[in-house]
């Protein structure tokens, strides 16, 4: 997940604001629901640290949500809506240039 995704001020992305990631043994994945994600997915994690009162992950990240056709990803349903497991190896972290 070292990479790092450029992309314009003005490209719409559809945002998803998370508390924390999903850790499962370990490796860290984030839940999306699936009838939202478009070619351009925005992630911040809202998740604020009651030590120091910052937020435990500040960066932004991005998923191309073109590989949702290419890669069968795990999905699970929670109350009705349909989510897209991505592990973190699928998320870049996000610059707005």
């Amino acid at each position: 997940m070292s990479e790092i995704k450029e992309l314009s001020r003005t490209t719409v992305c559809t945002l998803f604001k998370i508390r924390a990631p999903i850790w499962n043994g370990g490796k860290k994945m984030v839940g999306l629901n699936m009838q939202r994600i478009t070619k351009h997915n925005e992630i911040w994690f809202t998740y604020v640290r009651k030590s120091d009162g910052e937020l435990s992950i500040p960066d932004k990240y991005y998923f191309d949500g073109d590989l949702l056709k290419e890669i069968d990803f795990e999905k699970q349903a929670i109350q009705g809506t349909y989510l897209a497991i991505i592990p973190f190896e699928h998320i870049k972290r996000l610059e707005r240039v």
